[in-house]
């Protein structure tokens, strides 16, 4: 639309628009602008199918490596639908792309809770659209953070009274944004009270014992203990499995739900898959498998001789030494920093979960 001015001596007038033809697009404009808008969906449904793989890699990582020594029941078809439903669907793939974005321990954190949530879940004997309830609660709980200054998430434990006071509002922020999609709407409780205590002293509501929702309750138990033993998570020094269960045990009754504190250990063990240990002999191993019974006494990988020298990983189970022995040859004395002697932990759990035993 073009504009004319009209001006006077004494003034000058507001400007009169003039009718242009409208220019009429071509037979090759039209081709043009329909491809363009094509390459557009196609390059979007391309970056939402590598993030869809991306993810469940990730997740299907995880819950390998939460399987080790501490197996799923025979059926684990439940597990493994509620993880791929929840992260197939492109309104929560969005939300943890902008995860991402705002820290890629936020994302990981999540997917991590999610994982150990669901698996942690079905031990307890939640089923059906329960389970996924949970399992999305434990994955967005942390959505709020979103919402917050970026620099309050990747910070060490002891970080400012401001920036905590930043941080703290996430529980606020986050059931602001599931209430824009009905999708998450199962997930608001968990994202509003994973930090309440039960004994009444947490935020954002200070709620007690259980007054606070059963599944908030879970997921405080879960990201807790992922928050320790992740090296990921606020760049601080991990603890060992044990010592996070150990923290968590102190704290039942307190902050955390007593019953739901024993059964975590029971279902991860006293000393969970991963963890690093010393024996009364020196030697240093990883726990490679638990036994649900016989929680003190592990299959343990042997990494470490009793001079602390490397070597090539030996396999003993320390609950069948005890029946073969009576007494049994090797005993745990302490759990150990997971990164004290920079072992690929993973690695020698895959390798070595299914090599036989050696001979007392």
């Amino acid at each position: 639309m073009l504009f004319k001015l009209f001006i006077t001596k004494e003034s000058i007038l507001w400007p009169v628009p003039v009718a242009t033809k409208k220019k009429k697009r071509t037979l090759h404009d039209r081709i043009r602008v329909k491809t363009l808008h094509t390459l557009q969906r196609l390059r979007q449904s391309w970056a939402m199918e590598k993030l869809r793989n991306q993810t469940l890699e990730v997740a299907y990582s995880l819950l390998e490596e939460t399987q080790f020594g501490n197996p799923l029941p025979s059926d684990n078809t439940p597990v493994r639908t509620c993880i791929e439903n929840i992260l197939t669907d492109p309104d929560t793939l969005d939300l943890l792309a902008r995860m991402e974005k705002k820290s890629p321990h936020l994302r990981h954190h999540a997917l991590s809770c999610l994982v150990l949530c669901t698996r942690f879940g079905q031990y307890l004997g939640i089923t059906g659209q329960s389970l996924h309830n949970l399992a999305l609660g434990a994955l967005l709980h942390d959505v709020g953070i979103l919402n917050t200054s970026s620099n309050t998430y990747d910070k060490t434990a002891c970080i400012a009274a401001g920036d905590r006071r930043q941080s703290e509002t996430h529980v606020l922020h986050g059931p602001r944004i599931l209430a824009n999609n009905p999708k998450f709407w199962a997930a608001i409780d968990v994202a509003n009270a994973h930090h309440e205590s039960v004994n009444g002293t947490g935020y954002p509501r200070k709620l007690k014992g259980e007054a606070i929702p059963y599944n908030a309750r879970i997921v405080a138990i879960v990201e807790a203990y992922d928050t320790m033993v992740s090296s990921l998570t606020h760049n601080r020094d991990t603890d060992s499995p044990a010592q996070a269960l150990s923290v968590l045990y102190r704290w039942m009754g307190i902050k955390f739900d007593q019953r739901l504190v024993e059964s975590f250990i029971r279902f991860l063990g006293v000393y969970p898959v991963g963890s690093v240990v010393e024996l009364d002999s020196g030697e240093v191993g990883i726990v490679i498998e638990t036994k649900a019974f016989h929680l003190m006494m592990p299959k343990i990988a042997l990494v470490l001789d009793n001079k602390g020298h490397k070597i090539a990983p030996e396999v003993i189970d320390l609950y069948q030494e005890k029946v073969d022995l009576k007494e049994g040859k090797h005993r745990i004395i302490k759990a150990l920093q997971n990164n004290k002697y920079n072992i690929d932990i993973s690695n020698i759990i895959k390798k070595n979960k299914y090599r036989r035993d050696r001979q007392p």
